[in-house]
């Protein structure tokens, strides 16, 4: 019997050391970062990711939580303005807050309250190339021993990666729909001469109608 205890008494020595091991060893600062280029001038891009009224359009995490409580807050686009969110289990709730602007890089506050508690810091780069602009998303983030170990295991760094490649494929169609619509929308308005033509005949047809009276 006693031979037994002293086995499992090892085995449990042993799984303790390996975890003590791996909380040594998992990393404790995680950084994510991903990029895509779009065909559309940056001003189109930026006016699509930036102010968080078109963020729904495109983020990952749209459809997790379609029904979702979303309050925005402050001047859009600025620094100050917040995004706030509570959905369900797997949306949770938090927060993302713009607090800096500096030349082609907006940074960020993200704030998770629900299901656990954790903050990171977030950031776009949006530079123009011309015709095409190149976005990079990323994020910064620690997370503490020993739960670095859990955040390993589970792959944490890649599983946003991957989100923030959807995001970015969900954001290059919507900017290509957006252009779109603005193309039709000018196309559909008059040209500076056909508001000269319309406003000569109204008022040929006023002065017509006055001689006639």
């Amino acid at each position: 019997m006693m031979k037994v205890v002293k086995i499992i008494l090892y085995v449990l020595i042993a799984l303790f050391a390996v975890l003590v091991l791996l909380v040594l060893i998992a990393p404790t600062q995680y950084h994510v970062e991903r990029e895509a280029t779009i065909e559309a001038e940056k001003t189109l891009v930026y006016d699509q990711m930036v102010p968080f009224e078109n963020f729904h359009q495109w983020s990952p995490w749209r459809d997790v939580d379609p029904d979702a409580e979303i309050t925005i807050e402050g001047t859009q686009g600025e620094v100050g303005s917040k995004y706030s969110w509570s959905g369900n289990e797997e949306a949770g709730k938090g927060s993302l807050e713009i607090t800096r602007i500096s030349g082609d890089t907006v940074f960020f506050d993200l704030v998770f309250i629900e299901p656990w508690e954790s903050t990171a810091k977030t950031y776009y780069i949006i530079e123009d190339h011309g015709e095409e602009t190149r976005v990079v998303w990323g994020m910064h983030s620690a997370m503490p021993r020993p739960f670095n170990v859990i955040g390993w295991f589970m792959g944490l760094e890649s599983s946003i990666g991957e989100d923030y490649e959807k995001g970015l494929e969900y954001l290059r169609d919507h900017v290509k729909e957006v252009e779109i619509l603005e193309k039709e929308s000018r196309a559909e308005l008059p040209t500076e001469g056909e508001l000269v033509d319309e406003a000569e005949e109204m008022y040929d047809d006023q002065e017509e109608e006055d001689m006639n009276q």
